[in-house]
């Protein structure tokens, strides 16, 4: 008998991700706090040109995205930077009088942003890096 495979990869991704950091306050007391994980982090420029589906699995939120796209746009050079990488301008070829962007964009949007990451990694290796290591949190350590 046949077995038809329907693969469904909607899922829309609203937790952000935190981790409790040690950090000494200006009276020398230890504190701990949440630093927010920014996916990017995980997006080597190597990963990005060889493991598609690993960068396919780090999901981003909204909030993530918008993050990046102002990390882009104070980090790059505007010749750099594409006309659709400005959310402003991505959502605005989609959106109706409604003025509402659904999930389905969301996802393109960031689809779109992970195509331009692997592009930018690779055409400006240096500034990519600094793009990606300026998120990454604290040093952690385990107990």
């Amino acid at each position: 008998q046949d077995v038809i495979l329907r693969e469904h990869s909607a899922r829309f991704i609203n937790l952000q991700r935190y981790v409790m950091s040690d950090y000494e306050t200006k009276d020398g007391k230890k504190r701990k706090k949440l630093v927010k994980l920014q996916p990017v982090v995980a997006m080597t420029a190597d990963r990005l040109k060889n493991e598609p589906e690993l960068i396919a699995g780090l999901s981003m939120t909204p909030a993530d995205m918008m993050a990046l796209w102002k990390r882009l746009r104070s980090m790059f050079p505007s010749t750099a930077l594409q006309e659709l990488d400005d959310p402003d301008n991505f959502f605005k070829q989609y959106v109706d009088q409604t003025n509402r962007i659904t999930l389905n964009q969301t996802r393109e949007y960031e689809a779109h942003l992970k195509k331009r990451l692997a592009e930018l990694s690779q055409s400006h290796p240096e500034l990519y890096e600094n793009l990606r290591v300026a998120q990454m949190p604290p040093a952690l350590k385990s107990n």
